[in-house]
């Protein structure tokens, strides 16, 4: 009943068109805004790999198109941080499968 109510609804319309699509001409937008603060989120660590502490606003240089930003605001404190994993579990990734499990493993998942 659906379907035959559909049908019937779209032989209207096209007939009430004449059959013909209307186009409505194609636009060009154009979005622009302006951001007053930008949040950035740095680690540092050694060569090593051993993290870095005691840096100050004046360790730290922000450059947008080539020319030096104000630091506004500087903080440096642990704050919490939530992260999603997706795990692609389809046939092509069963034989990798094991290694996923492993990395996830490591990285405290």
């Amino acid at each position: 009943m659906t379907r035959t109510f559909l049908i019937l609804r779209l032989a209207l319309a096209s007939h009430t068109t004449g059959g013909q699509s209307s186009t409505v001409p194609e636009q060009t937008y154009t979005l622009s805004t302006t951001a007053e603060l930008v949040l950035l989120d740095v680690s540092v660590k050694s060569g090593a790999g051993d993290p870095v502490s005691g840096l100050t606003r004046e360790s730290f240089a922000v450059y947008e198109d080539g020319r030096i930003q104000a630091i506004s605001h500087f903080a440096t404190e642990d704050v919490p941080v939530t992260a999603g994993l997706v795990i692609d579990t389809s046939g092509s990734m069963r034989p990798k499968y094991p290694e996923v499990v492993t990395s996830k493993r490591q990285a405290g998942l």
